[in-house]
């Protein structure tokens, strides 16, 4: 009798059933991959903000410098906008005589800055520039542009290009579709939803502002 309580307690410490690990695995699938979309969208969430801050610094070094300076092709060099400050050091990437050569956002992407050669809508301002952000993931496109929905003259989204390289002249922006015409109040939804909704996974959005 002793024997065969014995043999029962082994058996009951044996371990786990293939059934009771398989249903463990799932379990534990289930809690992994949902932790990671949590985690994904809290870093798509500061890429946003972070662009924005980025974005808004910009700006208002830009105006700064503007005032201050009469030579305003500074907007269209990349290399002196950053040279003067426009960007955070934190994103600039410089070569060995220490020129930037990379602008990058927080999707991995560039900004640059073109000043505006043409009128841009009906009634445009007399100057302004361009920002441009490429790179931008499909499922935050909405929410980027959103973000500047207040503070621009227009917004354009276009499909990433193969490469877009940064401006040497000044431009008039036609990528893509207008978001936000003109000096108009506020985004146009049906725009959005046709700009963002497309197929090609990243999009480059174009901010114009006056100056």
């Amino acid at each position: 009798m002793k024997v065969n309580s014995q043999i029962k307690s082994l058996r009951k410490q044996a371990g786990y059933t293939l059934i009771e690990l398989a249903i463990s695995i799932a379990i534990i699938s289930v809690l992994v991959v949902g932790a990671l979309f949590g985690v994904q969208k809290i870093l798509d969430n500061n890429h946003v903000n972070a662009t924005s801050q980025q974005v808004s610094l910009a700006n208002t070094n830009i105006t700064k410098f503007s005032t201050m300076l009469a030579d305003k092709t500074f907007i269209t060099d990349t290399n002196a906008a950053a040279n003067l400050g426009i960007w955070p050091d934190n994103i600039l990437t410089k070569d060995a005589t220490g020129k930037v050569t990379k602008v990058t956002n927080p999707f991995g992407g560039n900004y640059f800055t073109a000043s505006n050669s043409a009128a841009v809508g009906a009634v445009a301002p007399a100057s302004g520039y361009y920002i441009y952000i490429t790179n931008v993931p499909d499922k935050v496109c909405a929410a980027v542009a959103g973000m500047f929905g207040a503070s621009t003259w227009q917004i354009r989204i276009a499909d990433e290009a193969a490469a877009i390289v940064a401006p040497t002249a000044a431009v008039s922006i036609t990528a893509g579709t207008e978001v936000k015409a003109p000096g108009a109040d506020r985004i146009s939804f049906a725009n959005l939803n046709t700009a963002c909704g497309t197929a090609a996974a990243r999009k480059t959005v174009y901010l114009f502002y006056p100056l």
